[in-house]
């Protein structure tokens, strides 16, 4: 099977340059949560994935049975300080750099190779 037979053609893109509130609401819009960073080309520099901008905003010791332990509604005002303290940081500072990519005429099964 091609590639082109399971890729997706409608993209969500941003620039090196996009603020992360604003890569927070494109977050939030989408089905496959992934973000395309592209130059004004459209030639991309790297990747954005849901999973990057929460490692942006939690602090490293924060895991998972540490913030279900916040209770509401101060979780509301944690995670608000914790976005507040990163909204300078830019796309091409978050996203992801070392991808693999193919071609709409390659094979799925190159993918995994």
């Amino acid at each position: 099977m091609l590639v082109s037979r399971l890729m997706r053609r409608r993209l969500v893109l941003a620039t090196p340059e996009c603020g992360f509130k604003t890569l927070l609401c494109k977050m939030g819009k989408l089905a496959p949560r992934q973000i395309y960073v592209v130059e004004d080309d459209l030639r991309l520099k790297g990747i954005i994935t849901g999973y990057d901008l929460l490692k942006v905003v939690l602090p490293k010791y924060m895991d998972s049975n540490l913030l279900k332990s916040i209770q509401e509604p101060e979780i509301d005002d944690y995670l608000r300080k914790c976005i507040n303290k990163v909204a300078d940081k830019k796309a091409g500072e978050i996203m992801i750099t070392e991808f693999v990519f193919l071609k709409p005429t390659d094979h799925v099964m190159e993918a995994e190779s």
